[in-house]
């Protein structure tokens, strides 16, 4: 037979207390794994196209020695030959060395040529290998 559950008997506050542990313990892990699940994503780079697009503007837009909106770097030497190239050949370089994105859309978004971006991006890697002074692929 079925009781309601009036919290009066040893039974009934066992069994409070019981839920009141549950609860407790799936509110801590749940606040465990959305506090995980935020600092990976300050940690990843984003994969949707209008973040992308968001992060690379914010990144084109900043002032030149503002610190930098995203930092995606912890080579402050590779941060530093960026910050020396072109806003337009930055936002090329990390367009495509980034998120891949293919001259021809580059070339139309900044209204160039499907060859104007690529020797942009060329010209922006050749700057920043002369830069760091090494090989950069």
């Amino acid at each position: 037979m079925y009781t309601k559950n009036n919290g009066s008997g040893e039974n009934n506050v066992i069994q409070n207390r019981f839920t009141a542990y549950l609860l407790t313990a799936i509110h801590r892990k749940k606040a465990t794994y959305l506090g995980a699940c935020n600092k990976r994503r300050e940690m990843e780079l984003p994969t949707d196209p209008d973040d992308i697009v968001s992060v690379l503007d914010a990144m084109v837009n900043s002032a030149g020695d503002a610190p930098s909106p995203f930092p995606l770097f912890e080579n402050d030497a590779l941060e530093e030959a960026l910050q020396k190239l072109s806003q337009r050949d930055r936002y090329i370089f990390l367009a495509h060395a980034l998120y891949q994105r293919d001259f021809g859309n580059l070339a139309s978004e900044l209204g160039l040529t499907y060859q104007g971006a690529a020797t942009a991006y060329h010209r922006a890697r050749q700057k920043i290998k002369d830069t760091l002074g090494r090989n950069v692929k």
